[in-house]
């Protein structure tokens, strides 16, 4: 008897303490060569909008993620001749709220696998795979694309959707005048899948949690099915509905300037990484024609209107000027750098048909958006050198 609770004690023993060894030797190895996803691989996202509340959008929308981490189909075999596509960019081009079929991202792949596209392209297929993710500025579209880049074979047509994560930050921070330092987490993208901490001793913050659950996601379909999509726009539609509305317009001089050389060191590092840099210039919608499409809008609130309350937002008005002045300085980077860009603006229309609030697309929006964007590549295509 003895014996047997001795045996049985040092069992435990060991146990606990080869548990406590690897939990650490994770948490040394995790953050230094685990693999970071700008979505968990293979996740499958299905939706169930309230038409009540955005009466724009379809009811049922899916948001799926392929193998690679980008939301698209499954990616190219090694060695497929197929035309590479990568769109980077915020939420314009994540297109959370419109179905995996009608979102621009897309319609673009439809729209370049037509036979003519084909043929002008000299592939014999084209993959569009998106890794945008909402607020991802250029400083984090650049890490995020260091972090993906070893998974491609060649790209052959970067698409890169820039400026609004920066406006729309510049306005939650209040709109200084003088810029704050920078930091670390400035250029730390939100990744879906990653090995960072931090760690902590309840089972779903351990290093070995996290270790299992990334190896699932690269072996196993992620499936979740969610009702009452739309709630939270309503939310934060109702903080601004109660809100002061400052009709100031503040000078972004600063952080212009700032995301100028942002921008240019993205379209610089594009430009080494991809055959071909395509600059999409996002559309947004002013000063709305009635008070009851003001009421569409939620952001551009001076303060985070997801985590607290705002108590000021910016005016249609001033919120359309600091747009456009952010538009204006992407094409005139990308015209410096001489990479092909795309005004949107002057393909989509304006409207709460394309748009259910001021930046963010509906699926008739994405299908303007989408055609337009391939109407250019096409527009700039040429036949180049295969990749062996």
């Amino acid at each position: 008897m003895t014996a047997t609770l001795v045996t049985m004690g040092l069992t435990v023993l060991v146990t606990v303490i080869a548990a406590l060894v690897t939990e650490y030797a994770l948490r040394f190895l995790l953050p230094r060569y685990a693999e970071k996803f700008p979505w968990a691989p293979n996740l499958q996202v299905e939706m169930e909008v309230l038409r009540e509340v955005l009466p724009q959008l379809e009811a049922r929308v899916r948001f799926y993620i392929n193998s690679d981490g980008e939301r698209g189909d499954p990616p190219m075999r090694r060695g497929e001749d197929c035309y590479r596509v990568l769109v980077s960019g915020d939420s314009f081009a994540e297109s959370w709220f419109v179905d995996q079929e009608t979102n621009w991202c897309a319609v673009l792949q439809r729209q370049l696998n037509a036979p003519a596209s084909l043929e002008a392209l000299g592939n014999a297929r084209v993959h569009v795979g998106s890794i945008a993710r909402s607020l991802t500025t250029c400083r984090k579209q650049q890490t995020l694309l260091r972090s993906v880049l070893h998974r491609y074979e060649r790209i052959d047509l970067l698409v890169l959707v820039p400026g609004l994560s920066e406006a729309v930050l510049l306005v939650q921070e209040g709109a200084p005048a003088e810029l704050r330092a920078r930091t670390a987490e400035d250029g730390e993208p939100n990744y879906g899948q990653h090995g960072n901490g931090p760690f902590g001793w309840r089972p779903a913050r351990t290093a070995t949690y996290r270790c299992i659950s990334n190896m699932r996601n690269r072996l196993f379909v992620t499936r979740s099915h969610r009702t009452g999509c739309g709630m939270s726009v309503k939310k934060l539609r109702d903080k601004r509905a109660t809100a002061r509305i400052d009709d100031h317009q503040p000078d972004p001089s600063a952080i212009l300037e700032r995301y100028a050389e942002d921008l240019d060191a993205l379209v610089r590092y594009g430009c080494r990484i991809a055959r071909r840099v395509f600059v999409a210039i996002p559309a947004y919608i002013g000063v709305p024609d009635t008070p009851a499409d003001e009421g569409q809008f939620w952001n551009f609130g001076y303060g985070n209107p997801h985590v607290g309350a705002v108590e000021r937002y910016m005016s249609s008005r001033v919120a359309a000027n600091i747009l456009a002045a952010f538009n204006a300085t992407t094409e005139r980077v990308a015209a410096a750098a001489g990479v092909e860009f795309c005004r949107l603006e002057d393909h989509v229309d304006r409207n709460f048909e394309a748009f259910y609030d001021r930046i963010h697309l509906t699926a008739k929006g994405g299908d303007q958006v989408g055609r337009a964007i391939a109407a250019a590549v096409l527009a700039g295509s040429r036949h180049e050198p295969r990749a062996n």
